[in-house]
């Protein structure tokens, strides 16, 4: 699993039923603390809704005081994360069968496409002669759940 998680391919969204402590412990504790702070972990049971979804990576992932708590906002913020000044981002998901439950039917899969699309843009580098130039970024996200996800990027 940390082949892929350290790779800038996809599948970007991968599925499973392992808790994070157990994640943390199985998969990252043999890498170090190198890989491990690259973790952040966000609780699908504090995401039932866009409003409460836009708190939850607001709060873990330190979105600037501009971000606009709108699809497109995130979109940017998670195809930017600059601030964060991770090598690798590994986003995982606990309780992911409660994100966005309580919206319209297709939010959870417009989700997963911003994630792809944030996946697409960290792998490719910037190379502009510019300050903010970088190489290609693994960006990888797990949902955990109990229950079988099913979305077409998803790798178990």
């Amino acid at each position: 699993m940390i082949e892929l998680l350290i790779s800038i391919s996809s599948p970007w969204i991968i599925s499973t039923s392992m808790g994070v402590n157990d994640f943390i412990k199985e998969t990252l504790d043999i890498h170090g603390d190198s890989i491990k702070k690259n973790l952040l972990i966000l609780d699908g049971s504090k995401m039932h809704n866009y409003e409460e979804a836009y708190d939850e990576f607001s709060n873990i992932m330190s979105f600037p005081k501009y971000f606009g708590r709108n699809l497109n906002a995130l979109d940017e913020c998670l195809a930017d994360l600059e601030w964060l000044g991770l090598d690798l981002y590994i986003i995982f998901i606990i309780n992911s069968d409660e994100v966005l439950k309580y919206e319209v039917e297709g939010a959870f899969d417009g989700l997963m496409e911003i994630f792809v699309n944030a996946a697409k843009e960290f792998s490719m580098p910037v190379d502009l002669g510019e300050t903010w130039d970088r190489g290609a970024i693994p960006f990888h996200v797990i949902l955990q759940s109990r229950n079988n996800i099913q979305y077409h990027d998803v790798v178990s």
